[in-house]
């Protein structure tokens, strides 16, 4: 079997694995000048945004630098390696983003039951919404509740359920997703 790089290439890469192994920043400039193209092509195809692939692959950039120690010359080339790290870091930043614009879409006082409320500090909630309410699983509606009834934040609900703030952000947004779908099906 023949290796793809030729012996002068593959000791070209063998030594710069090993400046970027010993911190040399003109190793990384080196890397960044004559691989950054490519690397942007690629997260661009991922991203369909150019401003947010060169965000991107600055992000990745500095991932590459800062955990080159755990890079592996055994399991891959350099720039396989800095082209996984780029597209994780470009899939990590539309699924962020994703997820924030979900959490604006779904703020819980925008759901037009709860619209209904008189007060944001409304002890009682309106007779739709209690009967929305009372369709969800008692684990999504305990922290509608707590979020409704008490005006409690996601942190403070975690807190006082002694349960991870993940878990109660998830529970919420599922329970707002359900507690929508059982609203626009009445």
């Amino acid at each position: 079997m023949t290796s793809i790089l030729s012996s002068s290439a593959a000791e070209a890469e063998a030594q710069l694995v090993q400046r970027l192994y010993a911190r040399d920043e003109a190793a990384m400039t080196f890397f960044y000048t004559n691989y950054r193209v490519a690397l942007h092509r690629v997260i661009l195809r991922v991203v369909k945004s150019p401003e947010l692939a060169e965000d991107v692959l600055q992000e990745s950039m500095l991932k590459f630098w800062q955990s080159f120690a755990h890079y592996d010359a055994t399991r891959s080339r350099l720039f396989t390696w800095a082209l996984t790290i780029c597209q994780h870091q470009a899939i990590d930043t539309l699924r962020l983003r994703a997820n924030r614009e979900w959490a604006k879409s779904t703020d819980i006082t925008e759901c037009a039951p709860v619209r209904q409320l008189v007060t944001p500090a409304a002890s009682m909630l309106s007779a739709d919404l209690a009967t929305c309410l009372a369709r969800l699983k008692p684990i999504y509606k305990e922290v509608l509740q707590y979020r409704l009834q008490q005006q409690m934040t996601l942190e403070e609900i975690a807190e006082f359920l002694d349960m991870p703030v993940g878990t109660v952000k998830n529970r919420s947004r599922v329970a707002m997703h359900r507690l929508l779908l059982i609203w626009q099906s009445s």
